[in-house]
């Protein structure tokens, strides 16, 4: 069997290269589910730089760990505001280490949880390195998405034959958002929902009355947990919902 630096030439070909910023998402936080692709791209790379919120450590280091030179790790921390304005500024100058290491000559990867095209700070973080760095190409290296990982420990499809799918940020939606979803979907996923608890407990006595539910935090992680009621859900950033029809998803 081929070892991982075996493959690497095969996966990257003449990748990394300077000059070149990588988008790499980290999956859920499991290393298991970390693909071969980001693995081996990691150890190729002279910086790698991962969000961190304050509020706590990022999901993302654990995923890596392994797979990071001594050294080339670099945090971007993150109070996370919403207003886009000042997500804008705030990613101008958390980036700046990025695109001097881009100038350089170094090669430069930015890992996010999940895949770095869902809900990611990696698209933030990337408008503002080619926003400072017109030349800067942008190469994207996909992961799991929690919602994937939290359907496959449940053993049920998100989504079959023509069933439509809605995914969206609980913590950022209106109520009336929510209700657009449900009457567009057959399934329903909300993501970053520990907030936005109370709000779901209530359509599930309102619009949703009759949805089958699950509940997942911390996908991968420890203290992972999964339910089919929001009775006793904690109201963890990293919990997500998945709401179904009752005849979606072959229920």
């Amino acid at each position: 069997m081929s070892t991982l630096d075996q493959l690497a030439g095969r996966l990257l070909g003449d990748h990394p290269r300077p000059g070149v910023l990588y988008g790499i998402g980290a999956g859920p936080g499991d290393p298991g589910l970390l693909t071969l692709r980001a693995a081996a791209l990691l150890r190729r790379l002279d910086l790698v730089a991962v969000p961190r919120s304050v509020r706590g450590g990022g999901v993302a280091v654990q995923a890596i760990a392994a797979h990071t030179a001594p050294g080339s790790l670099v945090e971007l921390v993150s109070d996370m505001p919403a207003d886009p304005g000042a997500v804008a500024r705030g990613w101008r100058g958390r980036t700046a280490p990025l695109v001097t290491a881009l100038d350089e000559g170094r090669t430069v990867g930015m890992v996010t949880d999940g895949d770095p095209s869902l809900y990611s700070t990696f698209a933030h973080a990337a408008a503002a390195i080619v926003e400072a760095r017109p030349a800067t190409e942008v190469a994207v290296v996909p992961g799991v998405p929690s919602m994937c990982a939290a359907a496959a420990v449940e053993g049920r499809p998100l989504a079959v034959g023509a069933d439509r799918v809605a995914v969206l940020p609980a913590s950022r939606l209106e109520t009336g958002d929510l209700e657009a979803a449900l009457a567009a979907a057959d399934t329903v996923v909300l993501l970053k929902a520990g907030a936005a608890i109370r709000r779901l407990r209530a359509l599930l006595e309102g619009p949703a009355r009759g949805w089958s539910v699950r509940y997942a935090r911390r996908v991968g992680l420890e203290g992972e947990e999964h339910a089919d009621t929001l009775d006793g859900a904690s109201a963890d950033y990293m919990a997500l919902v998945i709401l179904r029809r009752p005849t979606a998803g072959g229920g």
